[in-house]
This record gives C-alpha cells, structure tokens and sequence, in this order.
C-alpha cells in the first residue's frame, strides 16, 4: 500500500486518505477478534450508568484488595478487609450488589471464585441483606472446588450447576 502510494497509483482509497475498511482488512485474524471484544466490551461499558460504572469500579478494587489479602493474609482478614471496604451500600438489590460482584471483582488480576464470593457477600451484607458465603466440593473427574454466595435460599453470585458441587457444612454448624 505504501509502495502503492509512492509510485503514484491513483486507484481508489490508495490515494492517501486512510481507508479504515483496508485497515481492518490488514489486520490478522486474531486480532481482529480482539479489535471485536474490545469494541463490544467498550459499548457495554458505555451503556450503563454512571453509577452502575462506580459499582463495578469499586467491586474491582474491592477484588484486587481481596487477591491481595488471600495472598498474604489469611481467610478471616480478608473477610475484614471486604466488610471495611464495603462500608455502607443502601439502597443495591440483591440482583446489583451480586452484578457489581461479578462484573468487578471478576475480572480483578488473579481472582478466582473466592473472591468474587468474598466481594458479593460483602456487598450485600453492606446493603442490608443476609447473604451466605458457601464452599462446594466435587470428587467426581478430581477434587474441584467452587465458592459461591446465596442470599434468600439462591445462588446469586458464582452460581454453580445443580448437584455439581457438595456443599460443605459451615464452620460451626451442628451436624446430625
């Protein structure tokens, strides 16, 4: 294209007005794909609200200082942390505290499903609600384990499939 243009070619868009269609034409396959995903991602981010964007904004930040505090604090600290930083959020639903959660802290560098949980279940504890942090375990293909947050009797964040996971019995409960 450029030799194109130095030879003095005048044949369509080669004429030194940069053609976005040939560009994206030029662009190998996979990176297409990503120029696509950020695209999306991008038209997604700009069509919630702003304070939709300071939910999953301060969900993130909330996940990064859960990553942090698992790695070199313990489960109960980490709690803490969550609890402090969540402060009070009146007003969130159950159903926008648990899509803050899992837009935010999922996707803060390192999360895994702990701290998605971890994050949900402290937002909706600042929110007024009384939602249960459970841990599953799955010996059927090698031991798997998944964390999730119920509130009301249902899932809400980190939804695992139906019967996939045995759910262990919390600390402290009595057994029969």
């Amino acid at each position: 294209m450029i030799r194109e243009r130095e030879a003095g070619s005048t044949q369509g868009a080669h004429t030194g007005v940069y053609c976005f269609q040939q560009a994206k034409r030029a662009i190998s396959p996979d990176l297409s794909y990503v120029y696509m995903t950020l695209q999306m991602k991008t038209l997604k981010w700009l069509a919630v609200t702003g304070q939709q964007r300071r939910m999953v904004l301060r969900a993130w930040v909330m996940g990064v200082a859960c990553v942090i505090s698992l790695q070199f604090g313990t489960y109960d600290r980490a709690r803490r942390v969550m609890a402090r930083m969540a402060g009070r959020e009146r007003g969130l639903s159950v159903s926008e505290a648990a899509w803050a959660a899992m837009a935010g802290a999922g996707r803060a560098p390192g999360a895994k499903c702990l701290v998605t949980a971890l994050v949900g279940e402290a937002l909706l504890r600042a929110s007024g609600h009384e939602p249960e942090l459970c841990i599953g375990v799955a010996l059927e293909g090698g031991f798997r384990a998944h964390a999730w947050v119920e509130s009301g009797g249902q899932a809400v964040v980190g939804t695992p499939q139906d019967g996939e996971y045995e759910r262990l019995v919390p600390a402290g409960a009595a057994t029969a």
